[in-house]
């Protein structure tokens, strides 16, 4: 659901297309960990290659990568604990 001060659509400065707010999923990797985490952000219809994340878009990346780094270095400090 769009956040009430985010327009919903925005022009990328790349392609010249119109990418709308949406959420989707995005899977990354961290030292042989990966995670699929939602990531709402501005999209272009049935493309996730154009794309921006704006503001705090990137906060479930975030909190996964803190997990992960957890998991993978041993240490809770990684976490924020």
């Amino acid at each position: 659901m769009p956040r009430p001060n985010l327009p919903e659509t925005m022009i990328s400065t790349e392609t010249g297309r119109v990418l709308r707010r949406d959420v989707r999923p995005f899977t990354f990797s961290y030292k042989g960990l990966t995670r699929t985490v939602d990531l709402p952000g501005y999209y272009a219809d049935g493309d996730d290659e154009d794309a921006v994340v704006v503001g705090d878009d990137m906060a479930p990346v975030d909190a996964a990568l803190a997990e992960m780094k957890a998991i993978a270095d041993g240490s809770a400090a990684a976490a924020g604990e």
